[in-house]
C-alpha cells in the first residue's frame, strides 16, 4: 500500500511538472533519489497508527534466571496453595515469592520457546538452585520433558 501511494504521488508531480511550465522536458528527479527503483524507507509517510498490525506480544518485564522442573503428574488434583487442585493441562506454576495470580511468560534459555500466560497458583519449588515449577502443559510447551528434567529458564512479569 506504501508503495502505490508513492507511486500515485511521484505520477502526480510528474504529470503535474510537465504540464505547469508547457514543456515536455526531462523530468529530473530530486538530489536524494539515487536512482533506486524505490525511496528510502524513511521517505514513507504514515499517519495512520490504527492501521498498523499489532502484535499479541505480551507487556511482560525480566524478573529472574534460573532452573525450571515441573509437577509430577502424581499431584494431580491435590490443592495448590492458592486452593485449586492442581491440573497438569492448565498453564500454572509454582513460585516461591511471586504472588498468587501473578502472570508471567517463561522462556527457555535462548529464548526460542515460551509460554504465556503461565499463572503463578503454589508455592515452591522446594529444591536449592530451582526458581520455578511448571504444570505439566507449561513444562512440554517450552520443550521441558521427563527425559530433560530441569531446564535454565527466564521467567518475565506480565501484565494483564
Amino acid at each position: 500500500m506504501k508503495l502505490s501511494l508513492w507511486v500515485l504521488a511521484l505520477s502526480f508531480l510528474i504529470h503535474s511538472s510537465t504540464y505547469a511550465n508547457g514543456s515536455n522536458d526531462e523530468i529530473v528527479m530530486p538530489p536524494d533519489w539515487n536512482g533506486q527503483d524505490l525511496p528510502p524507507e524513511d521517505a514513507y509517510i504514515d499517519d495512520f497508527e490504527e492501521s498498523r498490525p499489532t502484535t499479541n506480544e505480551p507487556d511482560c518485564r525480566p524478573y529472574e534466571k534460573g532452573k525450571a522442573s515441573y509437577y509430577a503428574d502424581s499431584l494431580t488434583d491435590n490443592p495448590t496453595s492458592s486452593g485449586e487442585p492442581y491440573n497438569p493441562n492448565l498453564l500454572t506454576a509454582a513460585h516461591k515469592t511471586l504472588p498468587l495470580g501473578t502472570i508471567v511468560r517463561v522462556c527457555n534459555a535462548d529464548r526460542s520457546q515460551c509460554v504465556y500466560p503461565v499463572k503463578i497458583n503454589d508455592r515452591g519449588p522446594f529444591v536449592a538452585g530451582r526458581v520455578i515449577d511448571l504444570s505439566r502443559k507449561s513444562a512440554r510447551s517450552i520443550g521441558l520433558t521427563k527425559q530433560v528434567g530441569v531446564m535454565r529458564v527466564t521467567v518475565d512479569i506480565c501484565n494483564e
